[in-house]
């Protein structure tokens, strides 16, 4: 019986794409392992041992589009606001410029706005 090869430490550590596999030197079939699950958004993935959050895939999708910036639910999530009747494990929230392409993924829930940079915050 072949051994399967472990990740690296970065991604055992951190949620991440079919394509950061590739570059880390292992085939793309690698997400069909046991020790790897995919997350609730389609096409990120993460190991086993760890522990799946809002943030951890919201902070992989920052990388993904620097363009969005998290909103609604999430955002209010994200600050420790109420967010009545509302599960935490519903799709994240994320929204782009007007204009700029709309973000099609399972999993996310995509905004376009036209917002002015005095509204946006960075936490």
């Amino acid at each position: 019986m072949t051994r399967r090869r472990e990740l690296p430490r970065e991604l055992q550590r951190a949620v991440f794409t079919r394509e950061q596999l590739e570059k880390s030197g292992f085939h793309g079939t690698r997400v069909d392992a046991k020790d790897i699950i995919q997350t609730a958004v389609r096409g990120l993935y993460a190991h086993s041992s760890l522990e799946i959050t809002e943030y951890s895939l919201l902070w992989t999708l920052q990388k993904l589009y620097p363009k969005a910036w998290v909103s609604h639910f999430s955002a209010a999530r994200m600050h420790g606001l109420y967010t009545p009747k509302h599960p935490a494990d519903v799709a994240v929230h994320l929204t782009t410029l007007l204009g700029e392409p709309r973000i099609r993924r399972d999993g996310i829930t995509s905004y376009q706005s036209g917002h002015r940079d005095s509204e946006l915050s960075q936490v």
